[in-house]
């Protein structure tokens, strides 16, 4: 699988892992961070977050123009745009997270959102 594919896959599995906090343990690096407008999480709080019993899932997720960015042997960025709906509500955000390849392992170092409002409408 390519690198960008595999990324992607990634990338959609944390979308998909709202309450899924061994999603978190197994593909966020340990000294990774995540930046919400909230504000910033470290590894354990994220998999705290997703194991607080959320019901809240995210459904229709999308991942639009996707970017490789590579910047070291063992680190990629990844940019897009993803939209998402959560109870039926839409979402979207310009996208970045950066991954490191530790132990052959593609790992989420750094994830950031920067919120779209209004959120456009779907293609």
């Amino acid at each position: 699988m390519a690198i960008r594919d595999e990324l992607i896959e990634l990338e959609q599995g944390f979308w998909k892992a709202t309450s899924d906090p061994d999603y978190y343990r197994q593909h966020m690096a340990d000294d990774g961070l995540a930046v919400f407008s909230e504000g910033i999480m470290e590894k354990a709080a994220a998999v705290q977050v997703t194991g607080a019993g959320s019901t809240n899932e995210w459904t229709d997720i999308r991942i639009d123009e996707p970017q490789m960015i590579q910047l070291a042997d063992d680190v990629v960025a990844l940019v897009y745009r993803g939209s998402a709906k959560r109870d039926g509500e839409p979402y979207a955000a310009n996208t970045a997270s950066v991954y490191v390849r530790r132990g052959g392992r593609w790992q989420m170092m750094l994830h950031q959102q920067s919120k779209l409002t209004p959120v456009p409408a779907s293609p």
